[in-house]
């Protein structure tokens, strides 16, 4: 073999180590049993070490069927190199349980052992690896699946919701009935439809559309609610939707308060009103009597559809007098503006008086009691002559 084929082959070979040598390593993987209410199922795991040191080992599980399923404790070690099995045991419940595929996730997780040195205590990383049991529960009479789609549109734009139904039960579902409605951001009714009930054969999907001009409607944010009943069950789901052109919103400024002639740091929230990516550039400016003491503005920064986001901006606050200013904020998209005042945004502060040290006030201290001694004892010379 040539130099270079012998190079990749150690190179493969040294990743196919490195990646497998340190883990932790369960089995089976996964494993899956049929809908058998009541049966209970042994099921059998094997843990591999293969961490560079011996751990301890706990065992637990997690889902739907969690609550279904007992483990034997952990707690035990695991030596490295070595294997040790255990055994869960599943009871498939014969009720409390939706239909569909549920699962238990068995986690293993491998905890290190803390090695006392003489530089402190050494800890290696927590390693784990899950194994899932999986059981399909059937749809026993009669299932109903419901989705709802819905979109933003422009002002006087029409705004449909398309309602999907499936019937995934072994029966036919019977008197379907179907209740819609516009909520707005009251959570109060502006439109409403009831469709006529109807029925679906086992396994039959359909959709159903509900569609209104908006030309009545305000500007804003809204949710479509579709309310589905059958067989004494009620289904609900919903979906926002805005009604409104291409929008950003600057939701706050928060205040900055700062020494004179210092950097400003402001973070400023902004939110995307609408369902597409937006292109922006942010304005901050602290105007006073007609002038602007400070401006700064960012690149060209980019909104995600319906994203709330905040952007931290930084400001030059030199040749900004001492004192209290509104800061404007101003966003520019898409050939549109929009502003807002945050008052009393910017506080211009001086620096502090600096405190007398301790060593400085025990000096005066020290000063004042010398100079009163020399008082006393010229007073007392003074009178000494006088008695004299």
């Amino acid at each position: 073999m040539k130099p270079f084929g012998l190079v990749v082959c150690a190179i493969l070979m040294f990743a196919v180590f490195s990646f497998t040598v340190r883990a932790i390593g369960i089995s089976p993987a996964t494993i899956a049993f049929p809908y058998e209410a009541g049966v209970q199922h042994d099921i059998a795991f094997r843990i591999y070490n293969n961490e560079p040191d011996k751990r301890i080992i706990s065992i637990g599980a997690r889902g739907t069927l969690a609550p279904f399923m007992t483990c034997e404790k952990g707690g035990f070690l695991l030596e490295k190199g070595e294997n040790r099995d255990f055994i869960c045991k599943l009871t498939i419940p014969k009720s409390a349980i939706e239909p569909g595929d549920q699962e238990a996730r068995v986690r293993v997780t491998a905890n290190p052992i803390t090695v006392q040195t003489n530089t402190g205590a050494m800890i290696g990383g927590v390693a784990a690896v899950e194994s899932i049991v999986y059981v399909n529960v059937p749809y026993v009479g009669p299932w109903l699946s419901v989705g709802l789609d819905t979109r933003n549109v422009e002002p006087g734009e029409p705004v449909q919701a398309t309602v999907k139904y499936e019937s995934q039960g072994s029966e036919p579902v019977r008197r379907i009935t179907t209740t819609v409605e516009i909520l707005d951001k009251d959570n109060k009714t502006v439109q409403r439809w009831d469709e006529d009930a109807f029925d679906l054969t086992a396994g039959e999907k359909t959709e159903k559309l509900f569609a209104t001009n908006t030309s009545q409607l305000p500007l804003g944010e809204y949710i479509f609610k579709a309310t589905v009943k059958y067989a004494r069950r009620t289904i609900e789901v919903t979906k926002h939707f805005i009604i409104g052109q291409v929008e950003l919103e600057i939701v706050s400024i928060k205040p900055a308060k700062v020494l004179i002639g210092s950097i400003a740091k402001f973070t400023v929230r902004v939110k995307n009103l609408w369902d597409k990516d937006v292109s922006m550039t942010l304005w901050l400016e602290v105007p006073k009597d007609g002038t602007i003491l400070g401006k700064v503005g960012t690149n060209l920064l980019g909104i995600g559809p319906s994203q709330d986001k905040e952007i931290e901006v930084y400001m030059d606050t030199a040749g900004i007098p001492l004192g209290s200013y509104d800061v404007r904020g101003r966003l520019e998209y898409e050939g549109k503006t929009t502003e807002k005042i945050e008052t009393s945004g910017l506080t211009i502060t001086g620096p502090e008086k600096e405190k007398p040290s301790a060593l400085v006030n025990w000096t005066m201290f020290g000063f004042i009691i010398l100079l009163l001694i020399i008082i006393i004892i010229l007073i007392a010379q003074r009178r000494k002559k006088d008695d004299e």
